[in-house]
């Protein structure tokens, strides 16, 4: 139980987890209560990646099957917006090889779900110097996406179906 002073007028609320589960006036009557959906978790498996190296996206936390829109930057310009869809447990995966003509390149993603509103960014480097010899990735199934009509060749990866794993 937590209490606060907003706008002049002393409040209190009980956390249970994430969940708001009650605000409550002074005199106990219930104001609202509120739904805090879950942290959603973008992870990376190198960070900067070198060119040549494997990269695997996970993003966690959306709805199940849900599109997730996305805003990419490289070196703070924007590009154009485009989608990928979580699997059935609200997460989207995938993995591609950097090309060598991204070194040196700085990213920034913003994920929001289209229908759950939940938001998460992450940013990403190349190297621009290290160099990683990789082997040919198998291909697995992978969630349905659509890939940017215009962008890197690291988000094409991000968004690249299947996806690859090695």
């Amino acid at each position: 139980m937590t209490r606060a002073r907003l706008l002049g007028l002393a409040v209190a609320t009980a956390m249970v987890g994430t969940s708001v589960v009650g605000i409550a006036s002074l005199t106990g009557v219930p104001v609202s209560a509120a739904e805090t959906p879950p942290p959603c978790v973008v992870t990376l498996s190198a960070n900067p990646v070198a060119v040549g190296e494997n990269l695997t996206i996970t993003i966690t936390g959306f709805d199940p099957d849900e599109s997730i829109n996305v805003a990419e930057t490289i070196d703070g310009v924007p590009q154009s917006a485009y989608s990928l869809t979580a699997d059935d447990t609200g997460t989207y995966t995938n993995s591609g090889v950097t090309p060598a003509d991204e070194a040196g390149l700085n990213y920034t993603f913003t994920f929001t779900g289209a229908s759950s509103g939940v938001t998460c960014n992450t940013a990403l480097s190349v190297d621009p110097e290290a160099t990683t010899t990789t082997t040919t990735p198998t291909t697995t199934q992978a969630p349905t996406t659509t890939a940017p009509p215009t962008t890197s060749k690291v988000a094409a990866a991000v968004a690249a179906e299947p996806a690859f794993t090695g």
